[in-house]
């Protein structure tokens, strides 16, 4: 069996340096799906090539083992602190620039994939995967919400994951099923878990449209209904100016529920590092009781330390 020594190479505006050439004493990543964006931070030593570093300076980490490295995090430094051994810095992705652009737009008859893509361009931003098909009959994006506010809500209105990749690039897919990317083995991959059963969620408040005359799906015609829920509801209800038709709001549903369902199982993992492992990825458990099945990985955090070299932390659900 061949080992190989964890590594990480941090590009500071164009200057490659691994981490001891850059005298970097620990490093860590949070990968994340939703509202927070992900985020590096950095531990220099006083005598670091990088202790010259700026605000706004261009940044990328890849990890991995040996010459075998993943690109993991681009972006810009945002904080520099100053401690008692040398200098702590954060970067955050390039999708945080999201969350200070705004814009005011309307749009009519656009898929929440089309929307978001034209959303990022106009904002400066790239996109990444996007596979988003639900239909809207009308969205207003406004200045008083910035365009990640407005990304995180079209997510939510097609069922989908909102992310940034690993060259910050803005990506909104469906929460993916099927057979695990990765086999997680006690006594091997596995280091430690904390992974089970948890309550089941209420229910989520049933989604009603905005629409009249939406009985007959999305092609219908319709007015704004006074009464959504109707004369007599039974309990509290999800009203969104953008759902308008049936179709959608039934689609909406179902994505909220299988959200709730997702959650009855829950936890965390830590395990050898492994700079492929991103938000949304599948993983398996093996030989770990409980038959937990297929889980999904909703966050990650890397950490490479002297004290415990390079070990990665994942925030695990069931795979609905």
């Amino acid at each position: 069996m061949t080992l190989k020594r964890p590594t990480a190479e941090v590009t500071v505006d164009g200057q490659a340096l691994a981490m001891p050439q850059a005298a970097i004493a620990a490093l860590r990543i949070d990968l994340g799906l939703g509202a927070a964006h992900d985020r590096a931070q950095l531990a220099l030593w006083s005598g670091s090539r990088f202790k010259d570093i700026a605000i706004g300076a261009e940044a990328s980490i890849a990890l991995g083992y040996g010459d075998d490295r993943s690109d993991v995090l681009a972006g810009t430094v945002e904080a520099i602190d100053a401690t008692a051994a040398g200098l702590v810095v954060e970067i955050l992705s390039r999708t945080a620039a999201l969350s200070r652009a705004v814009a005011a737009q309307a749009y009519v008859q656009q898929s929440v994939a089309d929307i978001v893509q034209d959303l990022v361009q106009n904002a400066g931003g790239e996109t990444g995967e996007v596979d988003a098909d639900a239909q809207l009959s009308i969205y207003h994006v406004d200045e008083r919400r910035p365009v990640w506010a407005h990304l995180l809500d079209l997510a939510r209105l097609a069922s989908c994951d909102l992310c940034g990749d690993a060259e910050g690039k803005v990506c909104v897919r469906p929460p993916r099923t099927g057979n695990a990317d990765k086999q997680l083995r006690r006594g091997a991959e596995l280091v430690a878990w904390q992974v089970g059963r948890r309550a089941a969620p209420p229910d989520p408040a049933p989604v009603v449209p905005y629409g009249a005359a939406s009985e007959n799906g999305s092609a219908a015609w319709h007015l704004v209904l006074r009464q959504p829920d109707g004369e007599q509801p039974t309990g509290p209800s999800l009203v969104h100016p953008a759902v308008r038709d049936r179709d959608l709001a039934r689609a909406l549903d179902r994505g909220r529920s299988a959200t709730r369902d997702r959650r009855a199982v829950g936890g965390t993992v830590h395990i050898v590092g492994d700079a492929g492992l991103r938000p949304g990825a599948l993983v398996e458990l093996v030989d770990v009781p409980g038959g937990l099945g297929t889980l999904r990985t909703t966050a990650v955090r890397h950490l490479i330390t002297a004290h415990a070299g390079f070990t990665t932390q994942l925030a695990l659900e069931v795979s609905a």
